[in-house]
């Protein structure tokens, strides 16, 4: 995907159907346009992931996560706290699950702005 944005009659097609999408709520024009950039950047983000994790599954990732759960524990230990109660690398979670679980605390959170 361009990081650049590049709005072609698609884009437009989608970007009139994610307006219409928010228009029960209450928020402004601006603010939906700010949800769908957000929720882009969403989708981009787990794209990117799973097309590494497909590249390298035994690669660089998984020593630096091995690397961050014995090596914080000190130092940092929010983030041991935080490692240690995530789901275990090996029992990765379905995507889909964990990409649908995302957008919905994004949307709740933006959409629920005072």
């Amino acid at each position: 995907m361009p990081t650049e944005p590049t709005v072609g009659p698609r884009g437009m097609d989608y970007l009139e159907h994610a307006l219409r999408a928010l228009e029960p709520t209450s928020l402004p024009q601006a603010s939906r346009l700010e949800i769908i950039g957000l929720v882009n950047g969403l989708v981009t983000l787990f794209a990117r992931t799973e097309l590494q994790r497909r590249k390298t599954p035994d690669g660089p990732g998984r020593a630096r996560t091995s690397y961050l759960a014995t090596a914080t524990e000190e130092r940092h230990p929010l983030i041991a706290a935080a490692l240690a109660a995530s789901p275990d690398t090996e029992a990765s979670q379905d995507a889909h699950v964990l990409f649908e679980r995302m957008v919905r605390r994004v949307l709740t959170g933006l959409v629920e702005l005072p």
